[in-house]
């Protein structure tokens, strides 16, 4: 964030209430007339001398130097606010309180096994700034989004993706109810010509429908508008049309929680355009993050 600050002309101030020796290594990259390093406590004072205000997503709103910078009114930004306000490519945003590293990869995946543009970031992949050079108008941005980087969002992606709900994260959003709310602006600032892709068989992420203005297509064991499991079979259901994409069996992911982050991808691919074919053999290539229910041997 800061050299991008820095390298766009900025005098950007970093502040860290760590005195960890590895910041002011990593500092040494800056130009010092440009970037300057503060750590050990935290430090409101700084705010008085700011035009902007950029927070990292693991700091609280109860931070002494984010509590000075909206009591002074400054703007408040994040680095995935400044992507999504610069991005010239069509974003699809996976959010969820599991799968969403599983989903976003499978949709990164099925997307690219089509041939189609896409790059993959956020929670995961590259920082998302540093994707912005390979990013042009046709590209498809997949992008890993935890509720803590949806809490100062003010656009939402073209294709949302909502996995799950589950109480999570709660020492800082203090209730599931203000979970979900966070969780929720992923689709809040839709408009009637993007996609909501929401997992019917959870009755939370169900509700978002009445918070959005896109289209909402639907996953789960019983959709009828979206991907779905019949007879053990992923397929996809439009109405009374279903076309079958894989066998469950098929699928290169342990678990039948996997088979719901393939239908949330077929449901949000399908959107995109991909055809069936080419979403199976997606599905097949598709290899999991590390330490992800991975078979580390066979002992008899």
């Amino acid at each position: 964030m800061a050299a991008y600050l820095q390298s766009k002309g900025a005098l950007v101030t970093v502040t860290d209430s760590s005195q960890d020796a590895r910041l002011h290594d990593h500092a040494q990259k800056f130009d010092t007339s440009a970037v300057r390093l503060v750590t050990g406590g935290d430090h409101p004072q700084l705010v008085k001398e700011a035009d902007l205000f950029f927070t990292s997503p693991g700091v609280s709103e109860s931070n002494p130097v984010y509590r000075a910078a909206r009591a002074r009114g400054l703007p408040v930004h994040s680095m995935t606010t400044l992507f999504f306000d610069l991005c010239p490519g069509k974003i699809v945003g996976v959010t969820g309180s599991s799968g969403k590293t599983t989903t976003s990869g499978l949709i990164f995946q099925i997307l690219s096994e089509s041939g189609k543009d896409a790059v993959i970031g956020g929670n995961i992949g590259d920082p998302m700034l540093d994707l912005l050079p390979s990013i042009g108008s046709a590209t498809l941005v997949v992008l890993e989004l935890s509720s803590f980087q949806l809490l100062l969002l003010r656009r939402s992606p073209h294709v949302a993706v909502v996995t799950n709900i589950t109480p999570n994260h709660l020492d800082r959003h203090g209730t599931l109810d203000a979970y979900t709310a966070a969780k929720r602006h992923v689709v809040e600032h839709q408009n009637s010509e993007d996609y909501a892709v929401l997992n019917s068989d959870d009755p939370r992420v169900r509700s978002f429908s009445k918070h959005t203005s896109a289209s909402v297509a639907w996953f789960g064991t019983r959709a009828t508008n979206g991907a779905a499991l019949r007879h053990n079979t992923v397929v996809f259901s439009e109405g009374r049309q279903e076309t079958p994409v894989i066998p469950a069996p098929d699928i290169p992911l342990l678990g039948k929680h996997n088979v719901e982050n393939v239908m949330a991808a077929v449901t949000c691919c399908r959107i995109l355009d991909v055809a069936t074919a080419a979403m199976a053999e997606g599905i097949r290539s598709y290899r999991p993050a590390p330490h992800r229910l991975q078979i580390v041997g066979d002992h008899n």
